[in-house]
């Protein structure tokens, strides 16, 4: 008789947690989990002027380049840094920034 009353059982929570081991943002996008609205998502990137884009428009300033050519940087994507943001509720998940 040392287990006549049946067992109650009380209801488990479960709670998912997202670690991202090693997700590096670069200049691609990426599968990354959004914190915000709970997606798995493949990241939305935006292109801004950083420290590379100015450093090579004084570069070629410097150089002689001042007809409005310095101003080439801030027209190529690779000398910019990069935001990485989710295409659902737009927040931002990472930066990638060149230097």
């Amino acid at each position: 008789q040392l287990f006549s009353q049946p067992y109650s059982y009380l209801p488990l929570s479960v709670q998912t947690v997202y670690v991202q081991p090693g997700l590096v943002f670069g200049s691609v996008p990426v599968q990354a989990h959004c914190p915000v609205c709970s997606q798995n998502v493949i990241t939305r990137l935006e292109h801004t002027s950083g420290a590379l884009a100015w450093l090579s428009c004084a570069g070629l300033a410097i150089f002689g380049c001042i007809y409005g050519c310095c101003l080439i940087p801030f027209c190529v994507d690779s000398l910019k840094d990069v935001i990485h943001h989710c295409p659902n509720c737009s927040s931002v998940l990472g930066v990638h920034k060149r230097i």
